[in-house]
């Protein structure tokens, strides 16, 4: 008579798979993005995500305002 895997030993064998599947996944994604988004564009889109202008004033007869930076990065 013929005995299959344990099943602790087939839980063990997945997860380990699912692990280095996530690993690589990790590595060779940025890699990927990198070539397909410039850097520019996203250097570009990272700083308008944490960019912040908040209007604190206005003064309506001559159109004066007082903006503030309200973000993480300078303007």
């Amino acid at each position: 008579m013929r005995k299959g895997l344990s099943p602790i030993i087939a839980v063990i064998l997945v997860l380990l798979i699912a692990i280095s599947l996530t690993v690589l996944a990790m590595v060779w994604l940025p890699r990927f993005t990198s070539r397909l988004f410039p850097e520019v564009l996203f250097n570009e889109s990272y700083m308008r995500s944490r960019a912040c202008l908040s209007i604190e004033d206005v003064k309506g007869l001559f159109g004066f305002f007082t903006i503030k930076n309200c973000g993480k990065i300078p303007l």
